[in-house]
């Protein structure tokens, strides 16, 4: 069973319309509009003979170009409070690769929120530009807050849509 990560990418909104109709075909974001799977990827079930025929597969590639092992999924897009964001999820990690592709094709500061409840792991990340960086300094993590316990409680409501301090009180009930 896959720990399944939420992410969210919010920027500004005047971004929104070029970066949806770049990354969310179909109104879902896709891993392949930022970095495509290359036709020599073996695609098939991966039985131990075909993991020893095919040692650039779907698994193996997908893990180092896009940090997680498939695609991402529960996809939402939209526009909120006066920002746009894309919301998805991954399998076990966050994708780092994917969320540099982004910076590096847009060239738009945005903030990156993700909560993992299976691995009890969390974080908010800053990507922009900042006071030393020069006009043409592409957008880069500015800041990476990891794991800060202030942070859980808003994560967990916001990305996965249930309050912890709620479960704590229906266990005390029991």
């Amino acid at each position: 069973m896959p720990n399944h990560v939420t992410h969210k990418i919010l920027f500004d909104a005047s971004r929104a319309e070029e970066v949806f109709a770049a990354v969310c075909p179909s109104g879902r974001f896709d891993f392949e509009t930022l970095v495509p799977t290359p036709l020599h990827v073996y695609q098939g079930g991966l039985s131990s003979d075909d993991e020893q025929d095919f040692p650039i597969n779907w698994n193996s590639w997908n893990r180092e170009n896009w940090g997680t092992k498939w695609n991402c999924y529960s996809q939402e897009s939209g526009i909120e409070n006066g920002r746009a964001f894309i919301k998805f999820d991954t399998a076990w990690s966050v994708p780092y690769p994917i969320l540099a592709a982004f910076a590096n094709k847009f060239n738009v500061p945005f903030e990156h929120r993700y909560y993992a409840a299976v691995q009890n792991f969390w974080g908010i990340e800053t990507w922009g530009t900042d006071q030393y960086d020069t006009k043409d300094t592409p957008v880069h993590r500015i800041t990476k807050r990891k794991d800060n316990p202030d942070d859980v409680k808003v994560l967990c409501l916001e990305l996965k849509g249930y309050d912890l301090d709620a479960d704590d009180d229906d266990d005390a009930e029991s």
